[in-house]
């Protein structure tokens, strides 16, 4: 029902005749998993990794020497 959820269709209903599906088993080998995609037409091999991006800039944070020109009280008024 998740799955409903997010992608707005239902996982186990069969497109060609509307009848529910049963899960029958789960495929965790990885060669089967492999022989599976394989035969269907698909890659079972990972996408390369992309390349690491560089790191983000750092800011200079420092602050003059001089005094703000406001105060930095904040105590509610009256106090």
């Amino acid at each position: 029902m998740l799955l409903a959820r997010i992608y707005e269709v239902l996982p186990l209903i069969c497109k060609n005749c509307n009848q529910p599906m049963k899960i029958i088993a789960f495929v965790t080998e990885t060669k089967t998993i492999g022989a599976i995609l394989n035969a269907i037409g698909e890659d079972s091999e990972p996408p390369p990794l992309a390349q690491p991006r560089a790191p983000p800039e750092v800011m200079d944070c420092t602050y003059p020497d001089t005094e703000p020109e406001y105060d930095y009280n904040q105590a509610p008024a009256g106090w």
